[in-house]
Order: C-alpha cells, then structure tokens, then sequence
C-alpha cells in the first residue's frame, strides 16, 4: 500500500512530505496540492513519524523504492518507485516477512468501538471549535491526539498535558471542552449501564 501511494502522487515529493501524507497530516501544503486526494492518504495515521521512516527505510533496503537527487530550489530529493518496485507492485509478488515483521512491531493505537464513538464526539468538539476559530482542525489538535484521549480518558488538565502534542496553547484555550466532552460520556455510560 505505500509503494501504491507513492505509484499515485502526480508529483513525488521527499521523506517528510511522504510521512506527513501517509499520516493523513491536514496541513496546508497537503490541501493546496490536493495530496488529501491520494487514496492511500492517512494509510499510516497510527504510526509516529519515527516508525514510518523506519517503513521507508526498508523498502529503499529491498530496493523497491529509491531516493532520487534533485536540483530545484524546494525540493533536493524525491521519492520513486525503483523498476523492482513498479514490478512488485503491479505483480502482487513481495517478499515480505521482514517488513511485516517491522510493521507488526510498531504496534499502532487502536481503538475499540468504545473509543471509537468517543473519538467521533471528540471530532465534533474539535470541529466546532475549529469553526469558531476560523481554522483548520488539525490548529486545535491531530486525530493521532484525539486518538490518545479517547484511549486515555483524562480527567483533568494534567492528565491532558501529559499527551504527546499537547501543549498549555490547548489547555489554557481548549482543555475545558475537552474535559467537559469526557465528563459528559462517562456519565452517560454510567447511566446506561445503571438503567440494566
């Protein structure tokens, strides 16, 4: 799937700008060139950018993707699909174990279903304060936080500012919303359960 991504850019772009499409970044560069519309967008959301450059490490080591010199004024080096790559892609014929051995050990955030309906009530937060704000979602916070407090369920404002990508920005402007969502779904879990 990410030799498929990097099949499908209509321009290659290098390492952090492939990271920041395989994590489904919402940047403003990502919008403007409408990598947004790779359907491979996001394909990594769960993984640190650490763990992907360790993906992209081993399929430059299998020798099916190649990093390409450049001499343009922004980018000094793309990513392509080497001759081996193109053939593995289209044949379905790949090698694998180590590389899903890598990827089985990265061990991604997932969800339950639990957190997964949380984690929508926490979008709808975000979406309503990006709104108010007159910008996009990912200002006020990524999915990959959002995951992380669906998963942790914090309580207080500590408890939020020991997430990795929150900073007293959020907690001073945002926290309470937050706070008040969880508050919220906890106590109309505790309600159903009550009611059998």
């Amino acid at each position: 799937m990410v030799l498929s991504c990097i099949n499908d850019l209509e321009f290659k772009v290098g390492n952090k700008k492939l990271i920041a499409i395989l994590q489904g970044s919402e940047s403003n560069y990502i919008f403007e060139n409408e990598f947004n519309n790779n359907p491979f967008y996001g394909l990594l959301q769960n993984y640190n950018s650490n763990q992907i450059s360790t993906i992209i490490d081993r399929l430059v080591e299998m020798e099916l993707i190649e990093l390409k010199e450049l001499d343009l004024e922004y980018y000094t080096s793309i990513f392509d699909l080497t001759s081996k790559g193109k053939t593995a892609l289209h044949s379905g014929d790949l090698a694998k174990p180590y590389l899903s051995n890598k990827l089985f050990e990265l061990n991604p955030l997932i969800l339950s279903d639990d957190n997964k309906i949380l984690f929508e009530r926490l979008r709808r937060v975000r979406k309503e304060i990006a709104k108010s704000i007159k910008k996009p979602a990912f200002i006020v916070c990524t999915d990959k936080v959002l995951r992380q407090i669906a998963v942790t369920q914090p309580k207080n404002e500590d408890s939020l500012l020991a997430i990795k990508g929150i900073g007293e920005y959020f907690i001073d402007n945002y926290s309470s919303l937050f706070l008040n969502e969880l508050e919220l779904a906890r106590t109309t879990s505790e309600n159903y359960i009550n009611t059998y």
